[in-house]
């Protein structure tokens, strides 16, 4: 390592930077927060009881079910069920209309982070080589 350069070293927590453990603490308590609503609402809408809407029955008092999906509704979801599929089978075009942001974010931590990706790795710093001279 160069003289008078500082190791990097891992923070346990990492929320001691701008923000602090307490916006983390809120961000976590905001998590737990949501997953327990969604419990609660998935368990009512599939495990609650049956509600039919009324006047969904036949002249003998048997019930029928209502249809599934509208036309208006496959109408909606046919594109949006295309549009997965596309990018499920082909995701290229997307990838590539969002390198950019993600190089220029990319590069923004690495100035941040005081890491130049121009200058090459100071010798025996890489943990998976283990001071082998072959670098098995």
């Amino acid at each position: 390592m160069p003289p008078g350069r500082r190791p990097r070293t891992v923070r346990p927590g990492g929320t001691w930077g701008v923000l602090g453990p307490w916006f983390a603490a809120f961000a976590a308590l905001g998590v737990i927060v949501a997953a327990m609503y969604l419990l609660y609402m998935v368990g009512r809408m599939c495990f609650g009881p049956l509600t039919e809407p009324s006047g969904h029955h036949d002249d003998d008092g048997h019930s029928t079910l209502p249809a599934d999906l509208t036309a208006r509704e496959i109408g909606v979801l046919l594109p949006l069920g295309a549009l997965c599929l596309y990018l499920g089978l082909q995701p290229t075009p997307l990838m590539k209309s969002i390198e950019s942001p993600i190089n220029t974010t990319v590069r923004i931590v690495q100035l941040v982070n005081g890491i130049d990706e121009t200058r090459p790795p100071a010798a025996g710093l890489h943990a998976d080589t283990r001071g082998r001279a072959d670098g098995r």
